[in-house]
């Protein structure tokens, strides 16, 4: 085969996610991916992206001729935002928390990125 037929393929499997990774990631974008085909993994609520709009990517080997096999996926930095974040009992030497916002106090300088890791 030579040209176009020699790039034919089946579609991917859909992705399977791990039991923990079910609630964290949605890769519906990637369901019955055609080959040479390419999708974008996204955040699943609560979760958001650790940088906005930066997505994980998916994709289908062009020549990919097994309808068992899935997309090959990179997941999204996801985090659950500060407001879902439970609050420290004790707060960390350096740090103030003052209506909802984290600032450093006034011997420290700097500037605070909450972050939840889950």
């Amino acid at each position: 085969l030579q040209g176009a037929a020699a790039q034919c393929g089946v579609n991917c499997a859909n992705i399977e996610l791990p039991q923990n990774d079910t609630c964290r990631y949605d890769v519906s974008r990637c369901d019955n991916l055609q080959a040479g085909g390419f999708c974008e993994v996204r955040c699943k609520a609560p979760y958001v992206e650790s940088v906005k709009g930066q997505f994980g990517k998916g994709s289908c080997a062009p020549d990919n001729l097994d309808q068992t096999r899935q997309s090959v996926w990179i997941p999204p930095d996801c985090d659950l935002p500060d407001t879902a974040c439970p609050r420290p009992s004790q707060l960390v030497k350096g740090y103030l928390l003052s209506n909802g916002k984290w600032a450093c106090t006034s011997d420290y300088r700097g500037a605070v990125q909450a972050r939840c890791v889950p």
